[in-house]
Order: C-alpha cells, then structure tokens, then sequence
C-alpha cells in the first residue's frame, strides 16, 4: 500500500513539471488522462515492472527487426522522463482491451 501511494504522488509531481513526448505528440497530457511510468503499468496490468520492461525490450526487438508489432506487444511509450518511459493511461487502456488473452488456449474441437 505504501508503494502505491508512493507512485501515486510521484505519478502527481511528475505531472507538474513539463513533459517531454519521444513520439510527436504535443507538450502536455491530455485533459483526463495521466502519465503511467512502467511500475504503474505493472500494477494495471498484474505482472512486476521486470516483466514491463521485458515486454517493452521485445516491441523494440521486433521494430529494430523490420517486423511488425503484434496486439500482445506493449505499445512503445507516449513519452520519457529523462531515461524512464512513461506510456498515457489511454495508450494502455487500448492495448489491454485489444491485447489477446493470456495462457494457453484449449484445443478447439
């Protein structure tokens, strides 16, 4: 519980200083919508912030590779920090709503 009060007024700091976006958007985020840093996206979606940054390292395999980006693959972030990615809360709620279920599927008959 700590921990996530902990990035929650981290989360609220970050958002008073200027945001720098690595994709082309504009300078500040969206009215109703909040910068998640890669822990934040681990407890959204129930995984550790490793298994984030594993996720993100392959998108960006994939893309160095010349292949497309799948729906299971983490959407590159919205923006950075200095080194840290932080992805939008709407880019994430996006790609979880497209993202194919987890685990293996049962044979269909």
């Amino acid at each position: 519980m700590l921990i996530v009060a902990m990035t929650v007024a981290v989360l609220d700091a970050v958002r008073s200083i200027p945001w720098f976006p690595s994709r082309g958007q504009g300078g500040d985020v969206p009215d109703g919508d909040s910068l998640l840093d890669t822990e934040a996206v681990a407890a959204k979606i129930g995984v550790t912030s490793e298994t984030v940054r594993i996720y993100l390292k392959r998108t960006r395999r994939r893309i160095a590779e010349g292949k497309a980006v799948r729906p299971q693959d983490l959407p590159l972030p919205d923006g950075q920090f200095g080194r840290s990615p932080a992805w939008l809360e709407s880019t994430i709620d996006v790609w979880v709503a497209a993202r194919p279920g987890r685990g293996r599927r049962p044979a269909s008959s």
